[in-house]
């Protein structure tokens, strides 16, 4: 895009006269048509839209100069750029002036057809290019470009022609066709300003087109350009340039990563000559194999560069960064290896440092006494793991070597002091007293000195426990000697001192229990024992009395090691847990001993003594169990909710919560033992153990006068075990029975249809008590029915009532039935006489009915032979239903149903059936 600061308003003359103004004696058009017309550009404050219409109001003049073509191509640039405008305030396309560029492309066009050879069309085409490509119109730019190259081959816009070419067609993944395209470019060499992104975007075409080769001689003739041998520092670069840089070594390295890698980088630069920059190309790739995470291929590009480059400056930094990757990658022993070439190539004495001065390099020096020090842990750690000859040699080496390479350092000592001790760990003893003797006496005062020479004692103690027989015994009497040779010489040291500590500890260790008890006392009655020593040694004679089951004098021994003893000291725990076993012990050897008093005070004290032992949960578990065999079980419940919510997470949980509930149960407290109960059901557990807990916690909540809770455990328990089903229809059998108690007949009638549903569904599952409770509760819903039944009176108009009066009765006939579908005796002669209650009741409230109050009379006895009539048929019903139910006699059936059944028989066919007592004539006798 063309930028101006100002706009260029084009000012005309002919013959010295403006055209701009108006004077008497101004030019006329045709004046103008005679003359030679010159557009200059001058720079005044003003619009483009100014401008572009100075050019039109000169076009409109019909002056056909060379001045006319111009003027086109200048209305048509300002027109391209006002259609690019709104781009350099925003990125979106739909800010664009479409019509601007539209109208660009016609007047280039009109300027290359009207005016073909004119000198200047180079510019036009590349301009109408331009507007081609900002319409989205490529294929038409491309064909421009071409024209472009094709007509004007000396034109100066032909580099930028070919760049923009190559730009489009990499777009539209042409790569080919960019190749030669950016070619063309690069062929005028450096001189164009286009020659660096060319470069790169042809390097990017033969990447894109798996010519990698051909790619990387294009990537490093740019890198050769923006980094010439002449020392040009990166950091002087701009940050375009820095950003291509980087972008430029990225797609290198993705390149010799396509290839063969490090070896490939090799090869190149051997094939194609060193570079001073090498370095950053294979620190790229090897960065970009860590950002892939590829560390072997990353450790490999690094140390190619260390072979191939020895003696450059940063090879040291690159052997690091190989070690580095290892490490990152998880390859210890390619680490170690690494470690190992690392001071190999670069230690004091090695080539490199004929060509560098070791003073200016404080940081390889710094990483190379690091690898020592490492190298000889490392063999150190080894030989401690796996007790091998070569680990233990080899450390050793490494120590010597560190030794004597910095004989003077400050560090020194302490590494000698590490020789002594793998000497040490190795059961070289021998050696290592030199060691550690040479550690404490052949250096300045340092640090670990005394300590050295308290390990010479202790690696002569380890000859000795090599040694048998008498000749054990005697070396015995000789590292007492070294031990009170070591106190005078090192009095201030800690253990100088404790000698006879020492002694009480080394005979616990040996099993020596009694006598390392008596050292121990014969210690604590020492006055120059510091508190410290005299901690150890009540330590060693509460472990002592402890193992020799002495609980009481160990638990007293334990105190004082406890009053010794910081709060915050690391030990205390430990010891905590020492003296609540002591204690513990002791509660167990009383109840041993049948005590069952003693040993719950023992169990209690431990809480009480030491509360954060891990042992109080067991010991207070233990306590209770020792209350419930006193039988105090007001103890044992104190205890034991105590311990549930101290413990909440114990696995004894379960069991406590079995103990609370046998507690209450034995206190006569059903509420608090249906609580714990409850609890067993819900928890985590085997099935048939909850099943048993919620079941009792609901008769205990029933019995505990709690009967919503009681309800509530019953759904918790229907919910939890559906089976087996004979149990769960029991619980809504009493959770109905709750209801209907209650007076809550909506929810009295829902559980009974739970019931009727449960056992309908059971199918394998059902048992006779489940088709028995089913039953049950189809008779009771069909007493519902029958009361619904019964409460509708039959009222004036008889027709209306009536009708009323049968729709119920056969809701309550059908309720019967299905209760007598059940084919349960004491049930079927229920809902038998039900029926035939049914039958009766309406047969009477027939006879009882509301009369027309205008009958008397012969009427009045007409309508009451109609309603007898109406009423007999169901009289007749009911006596069949009761002889059915007095049938069932015969088979062996009698019960409260069929004796009514006869008292009513006996009522209705007195000569049938004898003098009967008369029965209750309605149902309220069902209950």
């Amino acid at each position: 895009m063309i930028r101006r600061p100002g706009i260029c308003l084009v000012i005309l003359s002919a013959s010295g006269c403006a055209l701009l103004g108006s004077v008497d004696n101004a030019p006329t058009i045709a004046d103008l048509g005679k003359k030679p017309v010159e557009l200059q550009d001058t720079h005044i404050e003003s619009s483009d839209q100014q401008a572009m219409q100075a050019y039109r109001n000169y076009l409109q003049t019909g002056d056909e100069s060379e001045a006319r073509p111009e003027a086109m191509r200048r209305i048509a640039d300002l027109s391209l750029e006002a259609g690019e405008e709104p781009q350099a305030e925003s990125a979106s396309a739909d800010l664009l002036y479409p019509e601007q560029v539209t109208d660009a492309v016609s007047m280039y066009r009109d300027v290359l057809h009207q005016y073909p050879g004119r000198n200047g069309n180079d510019r036009v085409r590349y301009q109408l290019a331009r507007a081609f490509e900002r319409s989205g119109r490529t294929e038409e730019a491309l064909a421009t470009l071409d024209t472009l190259i094709a007509s004007h081959p000396d034109s100066e816009h032909l580099d930028e022609a070919q760049f923009r070419r190559g730009e489009m067609l990499f777009v539209m993944r042409d790569y080919r066709g960019a190749e030669q395209a950016y070619l063309s470019v690069t062929r005028a060499g450096a001189t164009t300003p286009f020659y660096r992104q060319a470069l790169y975007k042809l390097g990017w075409c033969y990447f894109k087109q798996g010519l990698f080769g051909e790619g990387l001689d294009a990537f490093i003739t740019l890198l050769d350009d923006q980094l010439p041998a002449d020392g040009t520092n990166i950091d002087t670069l701009d940050r375009a340039q820095r950003e291509l840089l980087a972008d430029t070594l990225r797609v290198i390295s993705l390149s010799f990563s396509y290839e063969a890698g490090p070896d490939t980088v090799a090869e190149y630069f051997s094939r194609k000559g060193g570079r001073h920059y090498e370095d950053a190309v294979y620190n790229s790739l090897g960065s970009l194999y860590l950002q892939k995470e590829r560390y072997n291929d990353a450790a490999q590009t690094f140390n190619t560069f260390v072979e191939a480059n020895p003696r450059h400056r940063e090879s040291p930094a690159f052997q690091m960064r190989v070690i580095e990757t290892y490490d990152r990658g998880g390859f210890p022993t390619r680490v170690l290896q690494g470690k190992k070439d690392f001071v190999e190539r670069y230690h004091l004495q090695s080539d490199y440092w004929q060509h560098h001065d070791p003073q200016q390099s404080e940081a390889v020096l710094g990483y190379l006494r690091e690898t020592l020090t490492g190298l000889a842990r490392h063999y150190h750690a080894a030989a401690q793991r796996g007790h091998k000859s070569a680990d233990i040699d080899a450390a050793a080496h490494w120590y010597r070597t560190y030794i004597a390479s910095f004989a003077d350092d400050e560090t020194t000592p302490g590494m000698h002091f590490l020789l002594a001790e793998l000497l040490f760990d190795a059961q070289r003893y021998e050696e290592a007293a030199i060691a550690y003797r040479a550690t404490a006496y052949d250096y300045p005062a340092h640090a670990q000195a005394a300590d050295a020479g308290y390990a010479a004692v202790l690696a002569a103690d380890r000859v000795e426990s090599q040694l048998q027989g008498d000749a054990r015994q005697i070396w015995h009497r000789q590292s007492i000697e070294h031990s009170l040779r070591f106190a005078i010489t090192f009095p201030a040291h800690g253990q100088a001192s404790a000698v006879l500590i020492r002694s009480s500890e080394q005979l616990l260790a040996l099993g020596e229990l009694q006598r390392a008890g008596e050292v121990a006392q014969h210690a604590i009655d020492t006055d120059a024992t510091s508190p410290d020593q005299q901690r150890v040694a009540w330590t060693v004679l509460a472990h002592a009395r402890f193992d020799l089951h002495d609980y009481l004098q160990a638990e007293q021994a334990y105190q004082h090691v406890v009053q010794l003893s910081d709060t915050g000291s690391k030990d205390m725990k430990a010891l905590n847990e020492k003296l609540a076993a002591a204690i513990y012990k002791q509660g167990e050897a009383a109840r041993d001993a049948g005590d069952q008093q003693a040993a719950v005070g023992h169990f209690l004290r431990v809480r009480t003594t030491t509360p954060t032992a891990a042992i109080v949960a067991t010991a207070e578990y233990d306590a209770a169990a020792g209350l419930l065999q006193l039988q105090d079980y007001t103890g044992a419940v104190t205890v034991l909710e105590r311990f549930r919510a101290s413990y909440p997470d114990h696995p004894q949980q379960t069991e406590v919560t079995r103990r609370l509930a046998t507690a209450h149960l034995a206190q006569a407290a059903p509420l608090q033992a249906a609580i714990e109960f409850e609890r067993i059901g819900k928890a985590d557990g085997e099935a048939t153990l909850r099943r048993e807990a919620l079941w009792q916690a609901a008769e205990l909540y029933t019995k505990a006068g709690e009967p919503e809770r009681a309800v509530q455990t019953y759904r918790d328990y229907i919910d939890t075990f559906p089976q087996p089903l004979e149990v769960a229809v029991e619980a809504r059998h009493r959770i109905a029975r709750h209801y209907r108690d209650a007076g809550n007949a909506v929810q009295h009638q829902q559980w009974l249809q739970a019931i009727i549903d449960a056992d309908a569904r059971a199918g394998e599952s059902r048992t006779e008590r489940t088709r028995y409770l089913a039953a049950q509760a189809s008779l009771s819903l069909a007493e519902t029915a029958y009361a619904r039944y019964s409460a509708v009176q039959l009222t004036l108009p008889l027709k209306q009532s009536l009708s009323r009066k049968r729709q119920h009765m056969q809701q309550a006939l059908a309720a019967s039935a299905k209760a007598a579908d059940y084919q349960v005796a004491a049930v079927s002669t229920a809902a038998t006489f039900l029926s035939a209650a049914i039958y009766s009741r309406l047969s009477e409230a027939l006879l009882t009915s509301e009369r027309p109050a205008n009958l008397d009379g012969e009427a009045l006895m007409q309508y009451d032979i109609l309603l007898e009539e109406q009423a007999y048929p169901f009289e007749e019903k009911a006596i069949e239903l009761h002889e059915t139910n007095v049938a069932r006699m015969e088979d062996g059936v009698y019960d409260a149903w069929v004796a009514k059944s006869l008292a009513q028989l006996a009522a209705l066919l007195p000569a049938r059936y004898g003098k009967q007592e008369r029965g209750a004539d309605h149902v309220a006798t069902l209950h």
